[in-house]
């Protein structure tokens, strides 16, 4: 072989070397990045405190996210610091940032990350939530509320028969303290008197009491104290209802 045939042939061979470095570089490479074998393809389910009311404005609240393999078991080779992508669907016309206060990186322990929220104005918040490196993502409906600062109040009382009467409130009270019977005391034209026994329907309560009312008593109010919503503020002492008549027709 002649010292120009070989040139020719190391010039071919370098050439050939680097066009397949080119062609691994453009075509195998992105779709190696694309390969479900680089990251985690698992879905991921989000946590939030369970709550029979809503979540206050201006409190934060700790989000527990879990990585999920395909029999829905926790993922624990699933560590490290992620980004996640956090994107508000409900209000509508609002931005992230102005809404929400969100974290932008989750550290992931065994499949387990916690991230937390916290919102800035009240109403329904619905956000959808990817993880980086999970392909599938959570979404989240959550109810914000002010701070209820105010306790209960009653909007009507109602005669049943000689026997009851019905309290009315203005949102749902705690079920204990309504239930107290020394937190009532009917006080009539005639008498003073406390329940024997209570029942409870949440937003109202009935009291019973074993002495039927008087030929003589037509009308009379309710005082009530320490009874509390479900935030905790409890109606303070001497909170009296309005009079009623006591003309339910039921007394011969």
């Amino acid at each position: 072989m002649t010292r120009s045939t070989r040139t020719q042939k190391n010039i071919f061979n370098r050439f050939d070397f680097r066009f397949k470095r080119f062609l691994i570089a453009v075509f195998f490479l992105p779709l190696l990045a694309l390969s479900p074998t680089t990251s985690f393809a698992r879905p991921f389910q989000v946590f939030i405190p369970k709550s029979d009311f809503p979540l206050l404005v201006d409190q934060v609240y700790s989000l527990d996210v879990f990585v999920l393999d395909k029999e829905g078991q926790i993922e624990a080779a699933f560590s490290g610091k992620r980004h996640i992508h956090v994107r508000l669907l409900k209000p509508d016309q609002k931005y992230l940032d102005d809404f929400l206060d969100l974290p932008r990186t989750v550290h992931f322990e065994k499949g387990k990350g916690l991230f937390t929220l916290k919102a800035k104005a009240e109403g329904t918040v619905v956000i959808d939530v990817k993880i980086e490196g999970v392909y599938l993502a959570g979404m989240l409906e959550i109810d914000f509320r002010f701070a209820d600062m105010l306790p209960p109040a009653v909007e009507n009382v109602e005669i049943q028969d000689v026997l009851n009467i019905a309290v009315f409130f203005d949102e749902v009270v705690e079920e204990v303290s309504a239930q107290k019977t020394q937190h009532y005391l009917l006080k009539t034209n005639e008498r003073e008197i406390q329940p024997d026994a209570i029942e409870y329907h949440r937003t109202y309560v009935v009291l019973f009491f074993k002495e039927v009312f008087g030929l003589d008593e037509n009308e009379g109010y309710l005082e009530l104290e320490g009874i509390k919503d479900l935030s905790g503020n409890a109606l303070g002492p001497g909170y009296k209802t309005a009079t009623f008549q006591i003309d339910c027709g039921c007394v011969d």
